[in-house]
């Protein structure tokens, strides 16, 4: 039989459709190439953002820190103090009413003071607050080391003198009674600031040496009183050195504040110290995109608007925005030149192998390939063990014999797996076998179960008792695990608890004690089982319920009411075999319905991986609080089913309903 007539033109066809597949799968590469470019984009970002964080954050603790070593008498103690000595480098002005440090003789011990009223020693506010004022002196020049941003910082006191560090003549600086009526003295004002939190105010040009600075000031409080405002100016230099270090060649990342200033943006802060004013928006982005549109975006992931990737996410210790922009184009073509050379050889690779295929297969597969196909057929209708070797005389080339022993291995071994499923099949009409089928026929009462594995075997199992005349056990448990393995443990658990039972009767506590000792030991693969026995007294119209770890059983009272009967929390039965079992006696009542199931009823899924849930069970109860045992039963297995419709089964499933009638005895 010729199995590879149209081989050729088949295998060339197949050539052609690999061709234009690569063609197809070249481009979607690009794209996806692109999708995870752009993924490594919200990386970078996020990276860079959480870097210029900490750069804001670091000034706004730096600042709180200020606020905190202004405190002059945490402890109480001031007033015991010595008298402050005013530092001998604070002069007063000659010839008018003011003083400056301008004599100090070191200009980095210590900052210029400067005041437009006299040295009073007599003035004890003043005193305090010069005080205050030469304890932050030495936490001003620290700063210089502790935050390199801050390129110069300040204090303004009520008391009208002014700290400023670091040095600089009187006359180089703005002081004065004009700086109360400054943006930075009045955000430290109780009603516009009532929270004194720090304020990250308008920028200011600072000079040729210092450019742009961004003022971020703190209301300095003693106790209730407010006594002045701390002040930290963060040079626009060096926050744009620092939002310069993003790592992606690609795309511009910027800072923006939420008037539209521009505090951060390599091409408009090129020459950060001759920039004067802060750029406004438009005038260094593109018209089509506005910042409005840009902020409306989730943050954290980059969005397409229009032609422009962006990316943005809000600072936490600034009212800024952090924005990242890229043209699409400009990815588009960045990936093409670095994967074109690449995409291109492997092209020509690709139709150099198929040339090479072509070839080699005719010579090396074709033959082989029905030799393949004859053993088949021989191993299928044979089933010795030769059989799975190939034949000598049909001349099979050295590398194909290991596939001809693997196919002829494979072939039976799925022989052998037949027979272990059809010995499953068996095993699980066994278990189904060796549940209860017979129902007791007793006008007293109706009972029914049913059990339906989640594998061939399940864990599951039920099991009721007629322990006298007047005395009926019933059991639902469920064992851990699935499978071949919870099904030999659930039927030695149903012989020791129906053992236990028939030798202690109405001794609940006694037959759980026993059965669970039993269970645990030689149990070396630390199996359990959960049990729900109950008990029922037909003379004293009693029932007795103990719960080893399972679910609560619900009582459909005889006026249609549902209740889920909370018993006390014992262990699973197998555990330990020293466990003294809690057991809760109720009164047995006419009309009432009694539903035992197993975790498998409520924990039942469907394939969004939804539970089925408590819930759901008592509403398929409700439609069925007058129905018979059997009927509530196979609703509920009904209802699963549909619930769960095509996922696969997580758990076995279990349903038992007792229903009391005593009146139909009379």
């Amino acid at each position: 039989m010729n199995y590879f007539r149209n081989y050729n033109r088949i295998l060339w066809a197949f050539s052609l459709a690999i061709l234009a597949a690569l063609v197809i799968f070249l481009i979607w590469n690009l794209y996806h190439r692109m999708a995870r470019e752009l993924l490594v984009i919200e990386s970078q970002a996020e990276r860079h953002h959480d870097w210029l964080e900490y750069v804001l954050r670091s000034s706004v603790d730096q600042i709180q820190s200020l606020r905190m070593s202004a405190d002059l008498d945490p402890n109480g103690m001031f007033e015991k103090q010595p008298a402050f000595k005013i530092p001998g480098y604070i002069k007063p002005i000659a010839g008018q009413l003011g003083f400056t440090a301008d004599a100090i003789t070191n200009p980095d011990a210590g900052g210029n003071w400067m005041g437009w009223q006299s040295l009073d020693r007599h003035k004890k506010d003043l005193m305090r607050e010069l005080q205050r004022a030469k304890g932050l002196d030495s936490s001003l020049r620290s700063l210089q080391f502790n935050l390199p941003s801050a390129v110069q910082s300040r204090y303004i006191s009520v008391q009208d003198f002014v700290l400023s560090s670091p040095w600089k003549e009187s006359s180089k600086q703005t002081w004065g009674a004009s700086v109360y009526q400054s943006e930075v003295w009045l955000s430290g004002q109780k009603q516009s600031n009532p929270l004194r939190q720090p304020v990250w105010g308008k920028s200011f040009y600072g000079g040729d040496d210092l450019g742009l600075l961004l003022p971020l000031t703190v209301p300095v409080d003693d106790a209730n009183r407010w006594v002045g405002v701390a002040e930290i100016d963060i040079a626009l230099d060096d926050l744009n050195r620092k939002n310069s270090e993003f790592s992606y060649p690609l795309g511009v990342t910027m800072m923006v504040d939420a008037h539209e200033n521009i505090l951060a943006h390599p091409q408009a802060y090129a020459n950060p110290l001759k920039v004067s004013q802060m750029p406004l928006w438009h005038q260094v982005n593109p018209a089509e995109i506005s910042l409005q549109s840009i902020v409306s975006m989730p943050a954290h992931r980059v969005h397409l608007l229009g032609e422009w990737y962006v990316w943005h996410q809000p600072f936490d210790a600034a009212p800024f925005e952090m924005i990242y922009l890229l043209r699409r184009a400009d990815l588009l073509k960045a990936l093409a030149v670095e994967q074109g050379p690449a995409l291109l050889a492997i092209m020509i690779g690709m139709l150099s192998l198929m040339w090479f295929s072509n070839y080699l297969t005719r010579r090396e597969f074709a033959g082989p390939a029905a030799l393949l196909v004859e053993h088949i057929e021989r191993i299928s209708l044979e089933k010795n063990s030769d059989a799975t070797r190939p034949d000598e005389s049909s001349r099979v080339p050295r590398a194909w014999q290991p596939m001809f022993e693997r196919t002829g291995q494979a072939f039976s071994a799925a022989r052998e797996y037949a027979g272990l499923q059809q010995e499953l099949k068996i095993a699980a009409e066994l278990q189904q076998a060796i549940l209860p089928r017979n129902w007791p026929k007793d006008q007293r009462f109706t009972l029914y179960g049913a059990m339906r594995p989640a594998k061939a075997v399940g864990g599951d199992f039920h099991d009721h008792l007629q322990l006298s005349q007047d005395v009926l056990s019933v059991s639902v448990a469920d064992v851990s695990g699935k499978g071949v393995a919870a099904a030999l443990f659930a039927m030695v658990s149903k012989t020791e608890l129906r053992g236990a039972s028939q030798d202690h009767a109405l001794q609940i506590q006694q037959t759980l004690h026993v059965a669970n000792k039993q269970l645990a030991q030689g149990n070396d693969n630390c199996m359990f089982v959960t049990a729900l026995h109950a008990v029922f007294d037909f003379e004293n119209q009693m029932i007795g319920l103990a719960n080893a770890g399972h679910l609560a059983p619900i009582c459909i009272h005889a006026d249609g009411q549902i209740e889920e009967i909370h018993l006390p929390a014992n262990l699973a039965l197998g555990l330990i075999d020293e466990f003294d079992f809690e057991v809760k006696e109720y009164r047995l009542a006419a009309g009432e319905r009694w539903v035992l199931i197993t975790d498998g009823v409520t924990e039942a899924m469907n394939e969004n991986f939804e539970e089925f849930g408590t819930e759901r069970l008592i509403r398929v109860l409700q439609q069925h609080v007058q129905s018979g045992c059997e009927v509530i039963v196979n609703a509920v297995m009904q209802a699963v089913a549909d619930f769960a419709q095509n996922a696969d089964p997580s758990d076995d499933l279990t349903c038992v309903v007792f229903h009391y009638h005593p009146e139909a005895v009379s």
